[in-house]
């Protein structure tokens, strides 16, 4: 279970406020995008904690909860990818954030087809079938999907969470004022 969160960092407002705005303009079955973010939050949050209790374990055990934190990465890019593919199919061609988004999932793709698939995709045909995990305390954990081609779960978030800013901001309430 993810811990509760007191308050809302900026991040995890952008993440709320990105699924509020794909909820209202185009589909109501983007609530996975929040759930998305909340993942987001805490897997940044728990980083340093894993690789803490990597630092201190011994030989042959498992790091902490190492082994949670690799496998909620790999469902947060399957999910991640799904949420990307649905809202390439609901957007119109004309549609702003269109070519965003579509450059959003091929880049979720490149890592999803080796994790789901054990396949290099398509659209990438060198590279690896298998992606090589790294990690490291600033970054997070990131997978060598070519050679030397890193490509992190930190860096697919911020690029949805952009795709999220892409969106228009909501119209506030008649009668609400600004801030």
């Amino acid at each position: 279970m993810l811990p509760h969160l007191e308050s809302f960092s900026n991040r995890e407002l952008r993440w709320r406020c990105g699924a509020t705005k794909l909820g209202t303009q185009v589909a109501s079955g983007f609530g996975d995008v929040r759930a998305l973010g909340r993942l987001d939050c805490s897997l940044r949050k728990a980083v340093q904690d894993v690789f803490d209790t990597l630092d201190e374990a011994t030989p042959g055990t498992e790091g902490g909860g190492m082994t949670d934190y690799l496998y909620l990465s790999k469902l947060w890019v399957l999910g991640a990818y799904e949420a990307a593919r649905s809202l390439d199919e609901w957007l119109a061609p004309e549609h702003q954030c269109k070519e965003r988004v579509k450059k959003l999932k091929r880049s979720l793709e490149r890592v999803r087809m080796p994790l789901a698939k054990l396949e290099a995709a398509e659209r990438f045909p060198g590279d690896k079938v298998s992606g090589t995990m790294v990690g490291s305390r600033e970054e997070g954990f990131a997978w060598e999907v070519a050679d030397g081609v890193v490509v992190g779960r930190n860096e697919l978030a911020d690029e949805f969470l952009s795709v999220l800013d892409c969106f228009p901001e909501l119209p506030l309430p008649v009668g609400s004022e600004s801030a």
